[in-house]
């Protein structure tokens, strides 16, 4: 038989609707048993799925393998732009699945109010965990996503009325599609209050974000310097930052040491995990 690659599982009624979602575009390659040894036969079967996420993964580039002038490991940068390109609905992500290779591509099809980017610095092979520490650089104020992510989907293709049909319009009509978008205008009667509610209804959504946590992973001393590896999970620590709202001010926080930190030293850490909060409707 031939294997499924993408099965289609059946949806369960009582979950919850996906608040957010991923749409990876998948191909799959069938691998053959030949006399001289196995070989791909380019037999591809494109399938499309829609995904709930809680984070986005994302993939940096190998650790270089020259060395500085004392013979150090050279540590790469690489912006956060450049690795979000794996969800521009045009990338290719390479994946091998119980034998069978995959080519995804994929979208953003909504977007959630806190935005949870997991960068892939941890791969695991059959003797170790090796870790990346290529540098991912990334702003800590406005990252705009829609200029760098693909964004599809009923909240982001919709079709929004221009002033000139806004003005136009009856305040019947204008009702009808309050009422269609689910808005409640109850009490509201005066033709400008019904215009403001209609532009706010067929406002496009805000796809700009601030960062409000950052967790880092530092590696054990001697990883860089090509002395005996060990695991840098359970030899590691963790850093993380953290905003005040109240006071504006940044604060890294590493077991009971709390101390204050700028903006612009945590925006060229060793990141690990990011949190970003959805900026608010102006």
């Amino acid at each position: 038989d031939e294997p499924s690659p993408n099965p289609n599982p059946n949806p369960n009624p009582n979950t919850a609707p996906n608040p957010f979602a991923v749409s990876p575009g998948i191909d799959a390659a069938e691998v053959k048993e030949e006399p001289d040894g196995p070989s791909i036969v380019e037999s591809w079967e494109e399938s499309e799925k829609e995904n709930p996420y809680l984070f986005l993964s994302l993939d940096i580039p190998p650790t270089p393998l020259f060395k500085d002038s004392e013979g150090g490991a050279v540590v790469a940068q690489t912006p956060l732009f450049t690795v979000l390109r794996k969800y521009d609905g045009d990338t290719w992500t390479d994946q091998l699945i119980r034998g069978e290779q995959y080519r995804k591509q994929y979208v953003v099809t909504d977007l959630p109010n806190y935005l949870i980017l997991v960068i892939n610095r941890f791969t695991k092979n059959t003797f170790y965990t090796e870790k990346n520490p290529t540098i991912v650089t990334f702003p800590v104020k406005n990252l705009e996503l829609k200029e760098h992510v693909r964004l599809e989907g009923p909240k982001f293709n919709k079709k929004v009325p221009t002033e000139e049909q806004i003005k136009a319009m009856s305040i019947k009509d204008m009702k009808k599609k309050l009422a269609k978008k689910k808005v409640d205008f109850s009490g509201v009667a005066e033709r400008p209050e019904l215009e403001a509610m209609l532009r706010r209804a067929y406002a496009p959504p805000i796809t700009k974000y601030d960062l409000v946590a950052n967790i880092c992973h530092t590696s054990p001393p001697g990883q860089s310097s090509g002395e005996e590896q060990v695991d840098p999970i359970e030899a590691g620590s963790y850093r993380v930052h953290v905003l005040n709202r109240a006071s504006g001010q940044w604060y890294e926080i590493q077991d009971l040491h709390v101390q204050e930190i700028m903006p612009q030293q945590i925006g060229l850490s060793e990141s690990y995990i990011m949190v970003y909060e959805r900026q608010q409707q102006a």
